[in-house]
């Protein structure tokens, strides 16, 4: 079949009678079937859009538009950090964007064509994407073994009124709703949910099904949110307790998310959105008129890959001379200055050739979800609530950090910096106690 029911297991969908709860379907077998099911989809959203009592919070994009081809470093830096870029692109070929982004590489095939569009047909559609009805909030091709990381959509031909592009920030909800929601992430992060791609009706019919939980975890740590309702499969829970614990996390989750911050996107001819596909959640308003989208796919090997080159072409570690390891009396390593630190000095800088979404030890938070990993001196750099300098960063390179001087340094004194200026209250990886204040640096 092309899909499984749209929030079929909601309460909401349950109590109203709506979707496939008692009987499951057959695969569907011919294009009348598929279109009928896209049918009864389109009532189902409307159905949900009028019984949905969530107030969500509207916001607009308010970052500097990367023009093509000069500023392909900001585009990278942007993705990055905030989770999308848009790209004024204006008349440039698909295959063009993707060779500034990725030079010499194709982009990632999937199995739509690698560089697809995005249309309206409501009489021949069989995905939803191409009508002209709402897309509710999603990522693509979940059931992929490794979704698309990169996900553009080029503006062609702009709607007469609607079809706006909205984006919600998943990862990092998600951990918001790890802190105030512990029990329901948790069962999130063990049952599998059902995530399949069946439909024998195209052109190169696919089978593709993955059992993953939505909330997909490594090292104890949140890796990815996986979460696409309308190609969820039925679950596979025969005993009550562990249907009702599943469905029950599943609900509030799904309420949770629902009511986190959009950004909307009004995209002109010419402008594309590229977004990181497994950070960020997108849908679609309804819209009037013709609108076409050109779109493609980037792997996470692709992306990482020119990040990583970006970074190191930029700017290496510097060491200027003026400080050396050392024991403090705790027994700790530190940095202790060789020479008399004007003000404003740098003391040593770090091209960080790793970052997380999450912090670990040696890592400095440079963003709500961009932890960079410190592998030279820097590391051995300790805190003090009376700081001799400060960390800075570079706004035009993503993974570059640097210790500056605040005020004198004296010979022999010990170089700290407050922790607490770049790590978000209550996430440090390993709270400790100042010891010169005995106050908690969490």
């Amino acid at each position: 079949m092309m899909l499984s029911w749209t929030y079929h297991h909601l309460k909401k969908f349950r109590d109203l009678g709506i979707g496939q709860v008692i009987k499951r379907v057959p695969k569907f077998d011919n294009l009348t079937h598929q279109l009928d099911d896209i049918e009864r989809w389109n009532k189902t959203t409307q159905l949900y859009l009028k019984n949905s009592n969530n107030d969500v919070n509207l916001t607009m994009p308010c970052t500097k538009q990367v023009v093509f081809p000069n500023d392909r470093k900001l585009c990278f830096n942007q993705i990055h950090t905030l989770g999308y870029s848009v790209v004024n692109v204006e008349n440039a070929k698909a295959s063009d964007i993707v060779d500034w982004l990725t030079p010499n590489q194709l982009p990632m095939n999937t199995i739509y064509e690698t560089i697809f569009s995005v249309t309206d047909d409501n009489t021949k559609a069989i995905n939803f994407s191409n009508t002209s009805k709402p897309l509710d909030f999603h990522q693509d091709l979940t059931y992929y073994e490794d979704p698309p990381y990169i996900q553009s959509l080029i503006c062609r031909a702009p709607a007469e009124t609607g079809g706006i592009t909205c984006l919600k920030n998943v990862h990092d909800n998600a951990i918001v709703f790890q802190k105030e929601y512990p029990n329901e992430f948790d069962i999130l992060s063990k049952y599998p949910t059902n995530f399949q791609k069946i439909n024998y009706c195209r052109t190169n019919p696919v089978h593709i099904v993955k059992d993953i939980p939505i909330m997909e975890m490594r090292n104890n740590n949140l890796f990815r949110v996986n979460w696409s309702p309308f190609v969820e499969g039925f679950t596979k829970y025969k005993d009550k307790k562990s249907w009702e614990e599943y469905y029950e996390a599943y609900h509030t989750w799904k309420n949770f998310i629902d009511s986190c911050q959009e950004i909307h996107f009004e995209l002109a001819k010419g402008e594309m959105l590229i977004f990181n596909n497994q950070r960020m959640l997108h849908g679609r308003t309804s819209f009037e008129g013709h609108r076409e989208l050109e779109g493609f796919y980037l792997s996470t090997e692709q992306f990482k890959s020119e990040l990583t080159k970006l970074g190191k072409n930029l700017i290496e570690d510097t060491n200027n001379g003026t400080y050396s390891v050392m024991v403090t009396k705790g027994g700790f390593s530190g940095l202790a200055a060789t020479r008399d630190i004007e003000p404003g000095e740098t003391i040593v800088t770090q091209v960080a050739k790793a970052m997380y979404e999450t912090p670990d030890r040696f890592t400095i938070q440079r963003d709500s979800n961009v932890h960079l990993e410190i592998s030279n001196d820097l590391k051995y750099s300790n805190h003090s609530f009376s700081p001799n300098s400060e960390i800075v960063f570079d706004d035009n390179t993503i993974n570059w950090v640097g210790l500056k001087s605040t005020r004198f340094i004296k010979e022999g004194e010990n170089i700290v910096w407050n922790y607490m200026t770049t790590e978000t209250a209550g996430c440090l990886a390993e709270p400790f106690v100042d010891m010169a204040t005995g106050r908690s640096v969490t």
